[in-house]
């Protein structure tokens, strides 16, 4: 990898555009670098300023062993993005993060001039949490897709969840890469068991830790099951320890097991962690895909969901996956004593496969 100035001129066969790099997104440029290079292609990543040295970057592209070029710029807006337009003679500009673009694209502020453009838009539906204005919100996004599909040459996808089983032409499945070493991650739940018991319950809260996971309404339902359950939260957080030790209060109260895991995790630590929990709880507040019911599902796992009813339409769909709630204590309990009891699940490593996703983004016209 080398941080380059220069604009992507025509030597340059894929251009990926990524103007954030938390959470994620740049497990989607990975897997479009590993996909792009394997077919022999160069590839220019276009980032943030101080992208190629942030944390996000060290986890999921630092240690590729490949060649590959960076360009940091400011402007994302229409006319950034217009300038890696005029600028892509020749190339494949893909936008695995392109909700912007298809609104500019839908405006009319972009002139595509025939380059060939792949854009996702990660979150195809309306966010608001009064169901009439996200109703009215899905409307308008997807109108927004449809004309962005106009322009000649653009390519627009909507962002499905990973459990998804038939895709439509223009979706793409939430890639899913879950590779644990197995022995770390039974050393994992040894260490847990040790300060607790063999019999504990683990669920785990993975990831971004952010209020947004609603882990003060977890730890508060988690002491209201009668099952031996504990509480693994593992990721770098948003906010202070003390606050994290604030939600988890209730539970250390009621001599529940609590383990924090504080650190920024690697893909394979995060895919260990996995791999050693029973339950994987996605209380979100915001809607949206999530990755982790991706990985837990190819895991095996069961999954406790709430709140987004993103998460409500997948586990509908796929019975057996896990049980949904809506976001308050007493219904996440109830929801927790039902996980417990449901029968062990299977793989579904065949349906998370990452080539469909690398495929319809990088496919030439």
């Amino acid at each position: 990898m080398k941080v380059d100035s220069a604009p992507p001129g025509a030597t340059t066969d894929v251009v990926i555009v990524c103007p954030r790099v938390e959470g994620h997104r740049l497990s989607y440029v990975k897997l479009l670098v590993l996909r792009a290079r394997d077919e022999g292609r160069s590839v220019l990543l276009v980032l943030p300023p101080g992208a190629s040295t942030s944390p996000d970057f060290e986890t999921h592209l630092a240690g590729l062993r490949l060649e590959f070029k960076v360009r940091e710029v400011r402007d994302f807006g229409p006319a950034g993005v217009q300038a890696l337009i005029d600028e892509a003679s020749g190339g494949l500009l893909v936008f695995p993060d392109g909700d912007e673009v298809v609104r500019s694209l839908a405006l009319r502020n972009l002139r595509t001039r025939g380059v060939r453009m792949s854009v996702v838009m990660m979150r195809p539906r309306g966010q608001s949490s009064f169901p009439v204005r996200r109703a009215v919100g899905s409307i308008a996004k997807a109108a927004m897709r449809w004309v962005a599909r106009r322009n000649r040459g653009v390519r627009v996808y909507s962002l499905v969840p990973s459990t998804v089983r038939s895709l439509k032409q223009n979706e793409v499945r939430d890639p899913i890469d879950f590779h644990p070493v197995m022995s770390d991650a039974r050393a994992l739940r040894a260490a847990w068991d040790s300060g607790a018991s063999s019999e504990t319950l683990w669920f785990g809260i993975v990831g971004a830790i952010t209020a947004r996971k609603n882990i003060d309404l977890v730890a508060e339902a988690l002491c209201m099951t009668p099952a031996r359950i504990g509480l693994v939260i593992a990721g770098a957080a948003e906010v202070d320890e003390d606050v994290i030790s604030g939600w988890t209060a209730p539970m250390v109260r009621a001599g529940r097991p609590v383990v924090r895991l504080e650190q920024r995790l690697t893909d394979t630590e995060l895919d260990n962690i996995m791999a050693a929990i029973d339950v994987a709880v996605l209380a979100h507040s915001n809607d949206g895909p999530s990755g982790i019911m991706g990985k837990a599902a190819v895991a095996g796992k069961h999954v406790l969901a709430a709140g987004a009813p993103t998460l409500r339409h997948e586990i509908l769909k796929n019975t057996g996956l896990g049980v949904w709630a809506k976001l308050t204590p007493s219904s996440l309990a109830a929801a927790a004593a039902e996980v417990v009891r449901l029968s062990p699940r299977t793989s579904m490593r065949d349906q998370a496969d990452s080539r469909s996703f690398c495929a319809r983004l990088l496919r030439e016209q």
